[in-house]
């Protein structure tokens, strides 16, 4: 699904086109840009628990603020640090997936002017994201529910 609606915020196309695409190029053509999607979630998703961890130690050390405290900034850090990174592998997921499509949107992304935008914009996103999902299942687990009920929720919430 992540193909899909790459495709759609890209290029506007709805579901049908989607279907148009499989039928006229077969799954490898509706596959496109996959491969570096995966990588892009490797990137930021592999190092996500552990540079978290790292980021809310360093936050409490240096400032003596409480776990809680400590859990959301930390997460917001090390979150933007790997959405940072991650971003050109997201770049080369959208390029992919669209790959033959003419979009004035796609060319002026790909300006050197725009670079550095994208690099904050996923970091960013990712911040956002982290900092959430580690604060919520923290309190959910504080509030007595299971780990699974507690990730579910924490991811639930964090992507919405």
């Amino acid at each position: 699904f992540d193909v899909i609606k790459m495709r759609q915020q890209v290029t506007g196309s709805p579901l049908p086109d989607a279907i148009a695409s499989i039928r006229n190029g077969g799954l490898k053509n509706f596959y496109r840009g996959v491969g570096a999607g995966v990588a892009q979630k490797i990137m930021t998703r592999g190092p996500m628990f552990l540079a978290s961890e790292v980021s809310t130690q360093g936050v409490q050390t240096l400032t003596g603020l409480s776990r809680d405290s400590a859990i959301l900034i930390g997460s917001a850090c090390s979150g933007y640090v790997t959405g940072f990174f991650a971003a050109p592998a997201e770049w080369a997921k959208v390029q992919r997936g669209v790959a033959g499509a003419s979009s004035g949107f796609l060319s002026q992304l790909s300006t050197s002017h725009a670079r550095f935008a994208r690099f904050h914009g996923s970091g960013c996103r990712n911040a956002v994201f982290d900092s959430t999902f580690f604060a919520t299942e923290m309190q959910a687990r504080k509030q007595g529910l299971p780990a699974a009920a507690s990730y579910a929720m924490a991811a639930a919430l964090a992507v919405t």
